[in-house]
């Protein structure tokens, strides 16, 4: 166990993706506080600068990510809510009230996370502000005014500067977003693998998230919306075409070069829409270069070569792909510029709806949520930080709280790695501060270009390396304090070096003392995906009425949405100690793959019945099949939900070899692997039935008890 964690500690210090640098957006925040410390300088006052700097440093945190929208709505709010926080602290800085509030508001910050990310990172940052100003001794109402005002002034500015670039250089996160959907899309018909796969259905659901918080449209309304579901139905039809190929080179039942032929038309396909993705993140029409032309002679090329049902069936899929992609060069035909994408329902939209926030509080507000537990732990662990720097003989003791509070997180892997960042990025932005404090600096304004220059390093780097981030981060602490709040030097960073220590200790003994493991929740989070996945089912076999294309969209988003936060909650699950988790990785791991690829199934199977229409829909085998799979599927949400919050743990992994003519589960399936070849339906239709039986087989192994 100690081996696995030492491990993945050291794997942190060194993960590093570059696409999530933030090198333009980190130096429009870093501008907006040299602006606010140059005003300091400028009128004599470097601490009214200090102030203002404060507030656009933090809410600049807010300003990387996201939509337009959600970044300007997240900036005010954290604002606005520092500025209270800050208010606060400076009436009861230094008394005995300040132990209770920052224990309030530390469960505050650690609840707010189960409303959404941004309203636990709000939390935090209002935390951060407390913890910050109460340092400061009281100077009375009218000085604690100013400097609650400042803040929230520090947090407007930062808003109005992204505000001001956003319309000069619209960054347009939404359109790079929907073009990585079509890149990865042609990179899986060229490798049809799982991981391929997967990382479609991430891009999709990271896709959908940004459009739906989007402030931009086209003036016809659905531009975005219709980029993104011409992307879902290419995926489907892609699937699907991957499927029948598979199954018709297993079959033989077309000649080798009539395959040959098709897999180079697939891989047409794939270059048209590497063209759409490049058009779309480089913001060009999909006209310039004679698409339109190009797709309409490669649908006459299919049609022109169709003979036989199933090559019909590939050659269909492929023509409604380029259909699609048609429709999607009228679409990105029209012009329009950042003032005309403003939707009518404006920027400031609520991010957090009061209905559905209160019911996400209302339901974790219990001893058995993950998220209360979090928060009630949080809450005593900056209790304990506060009373401890209090009793110490080290000043600047609210950089143990803080360092507690960054450190801390409801799940044991990310505390424990983060922890570990954290220190030795402060052991490093502290060596690197010894060096930057040699420079003189009587007027300050070398101290603003210095502070600016670190913090730009340190948004370019937040998610790209926590180790990175913490020294930086250190070293422009450390500046910041000496040069603008008369700090010594050495001074500074002894004490910064010391509490980040301390206050990560606090952090990992408040885990250890009352653990949250988040391997005793995966059965509910499995249990969620078996129950959107029969709704699935019965969306595509039509099922209960349900018979519009628009019924299928929706459940196969939920179903994909349960996916992703079920394989989520797994690997942050094999994160925790080995000898406290209480399932089988590798059977858990199994049936995530299996319930992955039985979706697959589903879409070709979208795709199928589109084409052949009632005829397949009410053939009696297909109905049968259909009901047969929403009923495995209910067998297994029964079976996970029975387990009483344990999975199959210990022995290894049952063979799942195949018999000829044996059906996955003899004991279970009314079906032999004869009776779905059998089937009078096209063979690309039987080889995905006999591949989702397969699916479903292996989990009923890999979740049945091992002995």
């Amino acid at each position: 166990m100690k081996r696995t964690i030492i491990a993945r500690s050291a794997e942190s210090l060194l993960t590093h993706d570059r696409s999530q640098l933030h090198v333009i957006s980190g130096l429009r925040n870093a501008i907006a506080v040299f602006i606010a410390l140059l005003f300091g300088v400028a009128i004599g006052q470097p601490a009214l600068g200090l102030g203002i700097a404060i507030g656009a440093q933090v809410s600049g945190f807010a300003g990387l990510n996201g939509t337009i929208r959600k970044r300007l709505q997240t900036m005010i709010l954290a604002a606005l809510w520092m500025g209270l926080t800050t208010f606060i602290s400076g009436e009861v800085g230094g008394s005995w009230m300040q132990i209770p509030l920052i224990a309030v508001l530390g469960f505050v910050a650690g609840f707010m996370g189960c409303v959404s990310n941004e309203a636990g990172l709000i939390g935090m940052w209002a935390t951060i502000a407390f913890i910050l100003f109460s340092w400061f001794p009281h100077q009375g109402l009218a000085p604690t005014i100013v400097r609650a005002l400042l803040v929230i002034v520090g947090g407007i500015l930062q808003a109005a500067l992204m505000l001001l670039i956003e319309a000069v250089y619209p960054s347009r996160v939404e359109e790079k977003s929907i073009s990585q959907v079509y890149h990865l899309i042609a990179k899986y018909i060229r490798d049809s693998s799982r991981k391929a796969d997967l990382q479609v259905a991430g891009a999709l659901q990271a896709a959908w998230s940004l459009v739906q918080d989007s402030a931009y449209r086209l003036r016809d309304g659905g531009h975005l919306e219709a980029m993104l579901n011409t992307a879902e139905s290419i995926r489907i039809e892609v699937i699907a075409v991957q499927g029948m190929l598979h199954a018709l080179r297993n079959d033989k039942v077309l000649s080798p070069e009539q395959i040959q032929w098709l897999e180079y038309k697939s891989d047409e396909m794939a270059n048209f829409l590497d063209e759409v993705a490049s058009a779309l993140q480089n913001d060009r029409s999909l006209r310039e270069n004679a698409l339109i032309q190009r797709l309409n002679q490669y649908s006459e090329e299919l049609r022109s070569g169709a003979i036989g049902e199933d090559w019909k069936q590939i050659e269909a899929c492929l023509s409604r792909a380029a259909k699609e992609l048609l429709h999607l060069t009228e679409l990105n035909e029209e012009a329009y510029s950042p003032t005309e994408r403003i939707k009518a329902n404006g920027l400031f939209r609520p991010t957090f709806q009061i209905r559905s926030a209160y019911g996400a509080l209302r339901a974790n507000f219990t001893p058995q949520s993950g998220t209360f537990r979090h928060a009630v732990r949080l809450a005593a662990a900056l209790t304990a930080a506060t009373l401890l720097y209090q009793v110490l003989p080290f000043p600047r003791g609210y950089w143990l709280p803080l360092t507690t509070l960054v450190v801390l997180r409801p799940e044991f892997a990310t505390t424990f790695s983060r922890g570990v960042a954290r220190v030795l990025g402060t052991l490093l932005g502290a060596v690197l501060a010894t060096f930057v404090l040699l420079i003189p600096d009587t007027q300050h304004f070398l101290g603003a270009v210095l502070v600016s220059g670190l913090l730009w390093g340190m948004y370019t780097v937040l998610n790209y390396n926590l180790f990175l981030f913490s020294g930086i981060l250190t070293a422009e602490v450390v500046v910041l304090l000496s040069f603008f709040a008369h700090g010594q030097p050495l001074t500074t960073i002894d004490d910064r070096v010391t509490y980040t220590i301390l206050g990560g200790v606090v952090a990992f003994a408040a885990y250890f003392l009352w653990p949250t493991w988040l391997h005793l929740s995966l059965p509910d989070a499995l249990a969620k995906l078996f129950a959107e996945e029969q709704a699935y089912v019965d969306a595509v076999f039509h099922f209960n009425g349900s018979r519009q294309t628009g019924d299928q969209s929706v459940y196969r988003k939920r179903t994909r949405l349960a996916r992703t936060n079920a394989a989520n909650q797994f690997t942050q699950a094999l994160g925790e100690p080995a000898s406290k988790r209480n399932f089988d990785k590798e059977a858990v791991s199994g049936v995530l793959t299996a319930i992955h690829r039985l979706s697959e199934g589903l879409l070709s199977l979208e795709s199928h019945f589109s084409v052949g229409g009632t005829a397949f829909i009410s053939n009696p085998d297909v109905v049968r099949f259909g009901q047969y799979v929403h009923r495995c599927l209910e067998d297994l949400e029964l079976m996970v939900k029975q387990a009483d919050h344990t999975l199959p743990q210990g022995g290894e992994i049952d063979s799942l070899d195949r018999q000829q003519g044996v059906g996955a589960l003899d004991e279970v399936s009314p079906y032999t692997k004869q009776e779905l070849r059998d089937m009078e339906v096209p063979a690309s239709l039987r080889f995905t039935f006999i591949r989702m039986e397969d699916n479903l087989g292996t989990m009923f192994r890999m979740l049945a008890p091992k002995h």
